[in-house]
């Protein structure tokens, strides 16, 4: 049994029955047996692939659409790129990188903040980044209200954020909770919390009896949280997932969480409490209405890779194919062909894009 396990059934004894919400939050995020406090493993040699390890190019990109979101803005205070969550902080390297590279002008007046919960995270960022001097680490809380300028970005943040899930029962639906059976974790139901009358209200369309749905409040509270920390700017949004209506089209009837462990798919949430990471698709109907609600207005929504093709990705790579050494150019290419073939990884991604502006009567529009 693992510690994670063991916290999460101390939690139950205690309390009785808990959300799931508690249950991912501790196997996820227990500051000392947490998924994340352990340093979960990215790439080849880890639990899982992430849309941040697919090529350098990748973050290339990024950090080209940012400055042309900086440059065309016009500024009464200094500005930055804060990226929730970094990881393994393998993209940001890049994205700062490309940022000294390609746009050094730019570079040289703005800072790039990672806001990071977990410790071991922030040391491996630390590492990877060493000698950046532009690169800092601050939480969001800590900044106080409109006061950060410029762009939030986060990749794959919103689907590891603790949620809720419900089941549909007849006319209505049922919140299913963790709990201990014979003495193993186990499923049970029960009321839903007030906190999730609003997302059931949206969940109102008949949908089949048995159908499970993952529900975040804290993606509202994270979007509430950006809304009064941005004075002006965007907020950059990479996740898997899709709008409400074609999240439940695809859904098998038992919802979206998985987890992974050591490349391995588990429909179990209860396997290896926290050693395993969990996941679920993104609501990016929610999202946008969440942000909508923060005062944060949704400009763009697509697929990663429609994003990548209007960034001029085909280009891009046969600029890397020419420029690059045939010798080194067999280990790169698996990776440049996941940001070109349709229906790939890129293609169960979404791209949100939303702004924020603040700004007086007759002042340029802040771009899109």
């Amino acid at each position: 049994m693992t510690l994670a396990e063991v916290s999460v059934r101390s939690a139950i004894r205690e309390q009785g029955a808990i959300s799931f919400e508690t249950f991912m939050d501790i196997a996820l995020y227990h500051p000392e047996c947490g998924y994340y406090a352990s340093g979960p493993g990215f790439g080849s040699r880890g639990d899982f692939h992430t849309i941040a390890h697919l090529d350098p190019l990748f973050g290339e990109i990024l950090a080209d659409h940012f400055a042309s979101l900086l440059e065309r803005g016009t500024w009464t205070a200094s500005v930055g790129v804060l990226e929730l969550g970094a990881g393994s902080g393998l993209l940001a390297r890049e994205i700062v990188k490309a940022m000294d590279r390609r746009h050094p002008d730019l570079n040289r007046h703005i800072r790039y903040w990672i806001d990071e919960i977990s410790p071991v995270l922030r040391n491996a960022q630390r590492e990877i980044l060493a000698g950046r001097s532009n690169v800092a680490w601050r939480r969001l809380e800590e900044w106080a209200p409109g006061s950060f300028h410029g762009v939030v970005f986060s990749n794959e943040l919103f689907d590891a954020l603790p949620c809720h899930r419900v089941v549909r029962r007849g006319t209505g639906w049922r919140e299913l909770f963790v709990d201990l059976r014979d003495g193993e974790l186990a499923w049970i139901e029960g009321e839903p919390g007030a906190s999730l009358d609003s997302e059931l209200r949206a969940a109102a369309d008949p949908l089949p009896e048995g159908t499970v749905l993952e529900i975040s409040t804290r993606t509202r509270k994270l979007m509430r949280d950006l809304g009064s920390r941005i004075a002006a700017g965007w907020v950059v949004t990479i996740d898997y997932g899709t709008e409400r209506e074609g999240l439940w089209s695809r859904s098998s009837g038992e919802g979206s969480l998985r987890g992974f462990y050591r490349h391995q798919l588990y429909d179990d949430p209860f396997h290896r409490v926290g050693e395993q990471d969990l996941t679920y698709n993104v609501d990016f109907t929610s999202l946008s209405e969440a942000g909508d609600e923060a005062g944060l207005e949704t400009v763009q929504m697509q697929t990663l890779g429609g994003f990548l093709e209007s960034a001029g990705v085909r280009d891009r790579v046969a600029r890397v194919m020419a420029e690059t050494d045939p010798a080194l150019m067999a280990a790169r290419s698996a990776s440049l062909k996941h940001l070109l073939v349709p229906g790939s990884l890129t293609e169960h991604f979404k791209v949100l894009i939303q702004r924020k502006r603040l700004q007086p009567e007759g002042s340029p529009p802040l771009p899109v």
